[in-house]
């Protein structure tokens, strides 16, 4: 629904794609070792409002 709200006033082609970066993101956060579950969540914390790609860029800034 996120991706709804967000982009959904202009079409339903950019809902989809917001919706396979969420879940592209997700699939790529479930990757990172364990010791990256601290930042991963206080990524997720700051930046879930904003989807989970923002929390993913979060992540690999962190991770660096």
């Amino acid at each position: 629904m996120r991706c709804y709200y967000a982009v959904g006033e202009f079409g339903s082609e950019l809902v989809d794609r917001c919706v396979k970066e969420d879940l592209d993101a997700a699939a790529a956060l479930k990757k990172y070792p364990p010791e990256s579950a601290s930042l991963i969540q206080s990524c997720t914390d700051r930046f879930i409002g904003d989807g989970l790609g923002r929390v993913k860029a979060c992540v690999d800034q962190g991770v660096k």
